[in-house]
């Protein structure tokens, strides 16, 4: 055997690799799938009687437990949930200040737990990542109760297996499940990350939560002012996918999406294609583009397995994340949600805002969103309406202005001054630092 057969060897041995496996061999099969609390459960009871032969073994030969423990201790983790939404926006903020935290301690542990199907986005970036099927995929072929059984268990158990000293929620509402279990590590500094602009009825559903978390992390909107800090709240810049250093330059960017260099091309995404009726902007936007000969490029949710029917003439792309190549485009044609919004104002992209308003969207005021950058100048409104002929109209009126380049030009110089200092995914990842930090202080001071 090999020093890489030994290796691979010793990992397979391991009780994480074993629940991974067994997380793994759930997805793929409805029956292992049934079978994952009770494996994940037994794996653990061996772990535990496995550590306890270990100790007894050493305390036999004249060690104590705790110099048992000490050398194969690792850090505690910093764990980031986002299981919930119909998007990607939770996990993208969650992202966004995970690499950030990274960045100035790198030699804290991070680990995810998704119910987004994209978990080679966050294992590619060094974290470890868990994977809880979405509610309604789980529900579907059982019942609610197994789902909250199994999304608590699986938490109990990361937060367990990973000592974890934070606990960072990005979501609309914390389910029974995830309060269960992170209120279950008393050790757990517990966070939630909160964007603003929720509808009333969300604002006033979510004050029953708040008392279960230490601290809320709020990010801001696109230029608007950063309270103080309370006792409770921390107050934060804009949190984006990417920052100006990561943005790939217009004609690699170009290269690598396969568009000309010769013509305009605009960005479309309208929502997250899996519950959005989209379809009246959509044929709106893009017959407007393509009678000034701009080429129509329409974000298609990677998160939607549903064949994609595009319109004649317009390009498919499906990618995640996507905000890195925006240089490509000449600009954009957008719904107003918070990660894609502050994306567009962040990589100056000129855009063309559409604010969702239906149910789905419920949550989120993305009409008052928008109008920050419209009013800016950084961004024209093109509202849904009734649809029809005022839809086409509005939308062939917006395309034309954005056709000229000194109306881009002007859009992009003013974008550019609503973003300023807009670095919330360095500074929300500072207060979680703080935060861990001030933990293991408090575990020093317990244990002398």
């Amino acid at each position: 055997m090999n020093a890489l057969e030994r290796q691979l060897a010793t990992t397979r041995s391991t009780t994480t690799w074993k629940i991974v496996k067994a997380l793994d061999d759930g997805r793929r099969s409805p029956g292992a799938f049934l079978a994952l609390p009770a494996r994940i459960v037994s794996l653990l009871i061996d772990h535990r009687r496995a550590k306890q032969e270990v100790s007894t073994s050493f305390q036999a030969a004249g060690a104590s437990s705790d110099e048992v423990a000490k050398p194969s201790r690792r850090m505690p983790a910093v764990v980031f949930c986002a299981t919930n939404g119909v998007g990607l926006g939770h996990f993208t903020r969650l992202r966004a200040i995970a690499r950030s935290l990274r960045a100035s301690a790198p030699d804290i542990p991070i680990v995810f737990v998704v119910s987004t199907p994209l978990v080679h986005v966050t294992r590619l970036d060094g974290f470890t990542t868990y994977y809880v099927p979405p509610k309604q995929d789980v529900v579907a072929a059982t019942n609610t109760a197994f789902w909250e059984s199994f999304l608590e268990s699986t938490l109990r158990s990361v937060l367990r297996a990973h000592r974890a000293r934070a606990f960072v929620f990005d979501g609309v509402f914390p389910t029974e499940p995830v309060l269960a279990a992170m209120e279950n590590a008393p050790d757990c500094r517990r966070i939630w990350v909160m964007r603003g602009l929720p509808s009333a009825e969300v604002a006033e559903t979510r004050q029953g939560y708040l008392e279960r978390f230490e601290r809320l992390i709020r990010p801001a909107e696109a230029g608007a002012a950063v309270p103080e800090a309370t006792t409770r709240d921390f107050h934060c810049p804009p949190i984006v996918s990417v920052r100006r250093d990561d943005l790939v330059e217009r004609a690699s960017a170009r290269a690598r999406l396969g568009l000309p260099d010769d013509r305009l091309v605009a960005y479309i995404q309208l929502g997250a294609g899996v519950q959005n009726d989209t379809a009246p902007a959509l044929k709106a936007a893009v017959a407007a583009l393509e009678a000034r000969g701009v080429l129509p490029v329409l974000a298609a949710s990677v998160l939607s397995d549903l064949p994609i029917d595009p319109p004649s003439g317009a390009r498919i792309l499906r990618d995640y994340p996507t905000a890195e190549s925006f240089e490509a485009f000449d600009f954009a044609v957008s719904a107003g949600g918070y990660n894609t919004f502050h994306e567009l104002m962040l990589t100056r992209t000129p855009s063309i805002l559409v604010p969702r308003q239906g149910r789905v969207n419920e949550g989120d005021r993305q009409l008052d969103r928008v109008m920050i950058a419209v009013d800016a100048g950084a961004a024209l409104l093109v509202e849904e309406g009734e649809g029809g002929d005022a839809l086409r109209t509005a939308m062939d009126d917006a395309v034309g202005a954005l056709s000229e380049k000194e109306t881009r030009q002007t859009m992009r110089e003013a974008a550019g001054r609503l973003m300023a200092g807009a670095e919330g995914s360095a500074a929300a990842a500072g207060e979680i630092l703080r935060l861990y930090q001030e933990g293991a202080h408090a575990e020093e001071e317990r244990h002398g």
